[in-house]
């Protein structure tokens, strides 16, 4: 009876864990940064991030790497004026909620008003689906007790899949 009862639990670990010995994770990020006034605003799956910037802000071209880029600036930079932890990762469409880092009764909220697609690929990589959209989505933005404010950003959402079983570049 014991042997029996040990071998079954034995073989259900072996099942449970024989699935996820091949498997591989996929990737999904995704973020914004746009301007409103002096306040330059960006946000990824980590958080949101304010900080002022009294000229115009000017992306040529956006893409994945730039918006990024942007946003890791505007967190590792000198002076930021605000720093916000994502409430719930629902994506861009949302509403996306962030608490405020150093006071979390504090909220902002971004509500997806408008989105037009720039740019959507798709392809496939060593055996994995590869997605790369970049649009730009108006979201207004709730902070505490001030008036709403509608801010147009640039956005992108990155998607790489897993095989799937399906034979890699390997």
């Amino acid at each position: 009876m014991t042997r029996i009862r040990i071998l079954s639990v034995l073989l259900a670990a072996l099942a449970a864990g024989a699935p996820l010995a091949g498997a591989n994770a996929g990737i999904l990020s995704w973020g914004c940064f746009g301007q409103a006034g002096d306040q330059l605003v960006a946000f990824n799956r980590d958080g949101l991030y304010v900080t002022t910037r009294k000229e115009p802000l000017k992306l040529s071209k956006p893409s994945v790497d730039a918006i990024e880029k942007m946003t890791s600036d505007i967190k590792n930079g000198s002076e930021p004026s605000g720093s916000y932890i994502v409430d719930n990762d629902d994506g861009l469409a949302g509403p996306l909620s962030f608490s405020r880092v150093d006071d979390i009764k504090h909220k902002l909220v971004l509500t997806r008003q408008s989105s037009k697609t720039i740019s959507s690929k798709n392809r496939t990589v060593c055996g994995r689906d590869e997605s790369t959209d970049l649009s730009r989505n108006v979201y207004r933005l709730n902070r505490d007790s001030e008036p709403p404010l509608d801010i147009t950003m640039q956005c992108f959402e990155y998607q790489l899949s897993t095989r799937s079983g399906r034979k890699g570049c390997d």
